[in-house]
């Protein structure tokens, strides 16, 4: 198996074990029944798919679908039960052009996908295609660049790095990120959803918060976002000084390492959007 194999079924093990509460307050909010099909569209290493099979077993179904084959494969692996019994479902395929026919789900599900679509209207409208009249397309997604972490170092600090996300972002980010991001998704997603054609928009906050000790895999995750995602994308907005200090917060051999500190903790705020298809004129 690959690194990259290696580390996307490690994680996806890890977030099966561990699922962050922001993710189970929102799948537990959705108001799924046992019989109903549901979409998890970006379903990425299926980390996520055994819970929404909870609430829709038996009869129900859940197809996870993912343009990267790699992870499909790594979600069927993990999740062979559910696909044995046929209460899971796994395939290959593209949000821009969804694999279904119209009206196929009860509900189409993305959680942290949408902020890597430049055309976030048109993924919700083929999201809502394939849902049924009256059914729910729901998103998870964060904002201010993943709906930034609170931490405990001083204001001044977070400030400068909200600002160099900011920045970064009004540029986007100097053409240099081999991916779309659009990290303020979040409050836009009401407006998102009406331009769709969905009815009946409901928006709720959810946090997830981690405190000292971390589990090892929670702590190293947490260090690979900083060093590697977040500071891809604001390392050209900081003063040297201040992405010294950022590398150094998260740099377990640095005297800095933020990790290691008593009271250290992690908030992230995720933004849960849901609306219905509207029913045919007429009915």
């Amino acid at each position: 198996m690959t690194d990259r194999l290696s580390q996307l079924r490690e994680d996806a093990t890890h977030e099966m074990a561990h699922p962050s509460a922001s993710v189970v307050g929102a799948i537990s909010a959705l108001g799924l029944q046992p019989g109903m099909h549901v979409l998890d569209i970006g379903c990425g290493t299926g980390a996520h798919l055994q819970l929404f099979e909870n609430w829709v077993a038996p009869d129900g179904r859940v197809v996870g679908l993912d343009l990267e084959a790699d992870e499909i494969a790594v979600a069927a692996d993990l999740n062979a039960g559910p696909v044995a019994r046929g209460t899971v479902m796994v395939r290959e395929g593209d949000l821009r052009q969804l694999p279904f026919d119209d009206g196929s789900f009860d509900v189409a599900w993305m959680s942290a996908v949408l902020h890597h679509h430049d055309k976030p209207t048109h993924a919700l409208t083929e999201m809502a295609r394939v849902v049924k009249p009256g059914g729910m397309v729901a998103v998870l997604d964060g904002d201010s660049d993943g709906s930034f972490p609170c931490l405990p170092w001083p204001p001044e600090f977070e400030h400068t790095l909200r600002a160099a996300s900011l920045g970064a972002q009004r540029e986007q980010f100097g053409g240099t990120l081999p991916y779309f991001f659009n990290g303020y998704i979040g409050r836009q997603l009401p407006g998102l959803l009406s331009d769709a054609g969905l009815i009946g928009t409901r928006m709720r906050a959810l946090t997830h918060v981690e405190s000292s000790p971390l589990p090892p895999h929670a702590e190293a995750a947490l260090c690979r976002w900083f060093l590697e995602s977040f500071d891809q994308r604001v390392r050209d907005y900081l003063a040297p000084r201040d992405r010294d200090r950022l590398k150094s917060s998260f740099t377990p051999t640095s005297p800095d390492y933020l990790p290691a500190k008593t009271g250290f903790f992690v908030a992230r705020t995720s933004f849960l959007a849901t609306a219905n298809v509207p029913q045919p004129s007429g009915r």
